[in-house]
């Protein structure tokens, strides 16, 4: 008797703006690679029978961060972590909506807070079109990543860095100096993996392996 596992057909939705008239997407089935398609909703509508939505939304809208806190039990990291973030978010903690991540035998947590006026809007968005994403992300996490290394994509005037399997940010190209500083700030060479649509000076740049 064979079994015939089933491709997961999995499609990446990115949005610019909750109105945002012409999306990008790309289909992703197993491990073929995929194009990325820029249209308007009626060529895309067609395609949203994949098991799964993958919504990206720009990084600027999301915060990842990090924390520490003594605790594995949810419902005490639920209530602790709007304390232990108290520094880094401006608004009312009870304005965000904020999910993290916990390690075993590790007090360290990954932390994405996003606000709740723009998730709905988010959400909205897409259920206009009677969509309903699995997952949203922020689109700096679309960008490739191995351990001990950065990725970073520069596209016209903005920025995204992916720093960790669930770190990274986005900016704009004019603070890239001040971010290649903060980057460099390891010992010996920092392995890079660079995408650029313009000419970069960063591959003579000695303190990065690119």
């Amino acid at each position: 008797m064979k079994f015939h596992q089933k491709t997961i057909t999995m499609l990446v939705l990115r949005l610019q703006t909750p109105s945002d008239p012409e999306p990008a997407w790309a289909v992703l089935e197993g491990n073929q690679p995929a194009e990325w398609t820029h249209g308007p909703w009626e060529t895309l509508l067609p395609l949203t029978r994949a098991q799964q939505v993958v919504l990206l939304i720009p990084s600027r809208s999301v915060l990842l961060t990090r924390t520490t806190i003594n605790t594995r039990n949810q419902r005490q990291l639920k209530q602790a972590l709007p304390y232990a973030l108290e520094d880094v978010i401006a608004d009312d903690p009870e304005n965000q909506h904020i999910v993290w991540q916990t390690y075993q035998d590790s007090a360290q947590v990954d932390v994405a807070v996003i606000d709740r006026t723009h998730l709905r809007a988010w959400l909205s968005a897409l259920q206009a079109h009677q969509l309903r994403p699995n997952v949203i992300l922020p689109d700096v996490f679309a960008l490739p990543w191995q351990a001990d290394s950065v990725t970073l994509w520069h596209q016209g005037d903005q920025v995204w860095v992916r720093t960790g399997e669930l770190s990274g940010y986005a900016s704009n190209h004019h603070a890239l100096p001040m971010l290649l500083d903060a980057l460099a700030v390891t010992s010996g060479v920092q392995p890079l993996r660079l995408y650029s649509d313009q000419p970069t000076v960063l591959t003579n740049d000695p303190r990065f392996q690119i």
